[in-house]
């Protein structure tokens, strides 16, 4: 299996999976992503779509017919894909809900769900639930 090293938001990262979104780079890695088994949590539902469960420096992540992943530690994500799942199905989960737990754990950035408005040179960032509405704002004269 060979190890793919990548720079992204200030930190090395060595992956089992391609990731070609990222920068690649040379170093020491501060997070591994590798495959394995994730474990499935006792209180998991039996339903299809996403299950979280935490505690404290762990954050299990799973989506039905997609993947189990595992944060731990902000230094290590297993991902354990279900049979089937293409690898881009299982970066797309990993780039956006494990990414975020990733740099919140490791407590380097706050990722905000947001869209931003240039505003003379500085930014107003518009926060809320998907659908929210903050991608289709129309701009109307005052």
């Amino acid at each position: 299996m060979t190890d793919f090293v990548y720079r992204t938001c200030g930190m090395v990262l060595s992956s089992a999976l391609a990731l070609p979104e990222f920068e690649p780079a040379e170093g020491l890695p501060d997070v591994v992503l590798t495959w394995g088994t994730v474990a499935r949590s006792p209180e998991t539902p039996r339903a299809r779509g996403v299950f979280h469960g935490a505690r404290p420096g762990q954050f299990l992540f799973e989506v039905a017919g997609v993947a189990r992943y595992l944060v731990e530690g902000g230094t290590r994500v297993t991902i354990d894909p279900s049979p089937g799942t293409s690898e881009a199905t299982v970066r797309l989960f990993l780039l956006n809900t494990v990414l975020v737990v990733l740099l919140h754990q490791r407590g380097d950035l706050l990722p905000l769900h947001a869209s931003a408005v240039d505003v003379g040179g500085g930014a107003v960032l518009l926060t809320g639930s998907s659908g929210a509405g903050k991608s289709t704002l129309e701009r109307r004269p005052v």
